[in-house]
C-alpha cells in the first residue's frame, strides 16, 4: 500500500518495518490523503508526483524482521544464520526507497512527518519498542554479525550516515 494526497502531488511508499501503519494512520486521519494500492505500492504511474519514504538503519531493521516475522520462534543467532544465505540479508531494505524523490529518516520520524503533513497526529515514538522486544537492537548482535553486515551493507550505511549502534 502507498498514500497518495488527493490532488497527487505528494504520495508516501513504504519500506517494510519503518511505522508504516503509524504513519498510514496518521495522514489518512487528516482526510486529504488516500490509500493507493498498485503492482509495487510505489505510485509507478505519477510521475508528478513527489514521494516521499521513510528509511531506518538497516541494523535495527533486521531485528525488527525477526521479532515480527515468521521467525521470531528462532534466537537472533539462529535467524541471522539463517539470514545469512538468503537474498535478502544481502540488502539493507527492500529497494521500494529507490523509487523515491526525498528519503526522510525513521529515527527523526515525528519532525520530517509535521513538515510533509503538518495536521498529522502521529502516535509514535521512533525509539519504542518493538512487540515483545525488551532490550534496544544493539545488545542482539554478536560481533561477528555486525561485521558481516558492515560488509554487505557497506555502500548503504556510507552513504545514509548509518553505523551500528546509532538509533
Amino acid at each position: 500500500m502507498a498514500l497518495l494526497r488527493k490532488d497527487e502531488l505528494s504520495g508516501f511508499i513504504f519500506e517494510p518495518h519503518t511505522a508504516s501503519r503509524a504513519i498510514t494512520k496518521a495522514v489518512l486521519a487528516t482526510g486529504d490523503w488516500t490509500e493507493y494500492q498498485d503492482h509495487h505500492n510505489m505510485l509507478v504511474g505519477f510521475s508528478d508526483t513527489v514521494k516521499y519514504c521513510f528509511i531506518r538503519n538497516p541494523f535495527d531493521v533486521l531485528v525488527s524482521k525477526w521479532r515480527v516475522g515468521a521467525h521470531k520462534d528462532k534466537t537472533f543467532r539462529e535467524f541471522f544464520e539463517l539470514r545469512k544465505h538468503t537474498p535478502e540479508v544481502k540488502r539493507p531494505l527492500y529497494d521500494i526507497y529507490l523509487n523515491a524523490n526525498i528519503l526522510l529518516y525513521y529515527e527523526s520520524l515525528p519532525d520530517s512527518l509535521k513538515l510533509i503533513v503538518p495536521t498529522a497526529e502521529l502516535d509514535f515514538d521512533p525509539k519504542h519498542k518493538t512487540p515483545g522486544k525488551d532490550k534496544p537492537y544493539q545488545e542482539y548482535y554478536e560481533p561477528y554479525m555486525v561485521d558481516y553486515l558492515r560488509r554487505e551493507w557497506e555502500g548503504f550505511l556510507e552513504y545514509h550516515q548509518y553505523e551500528f549502534g546509532t538509533c
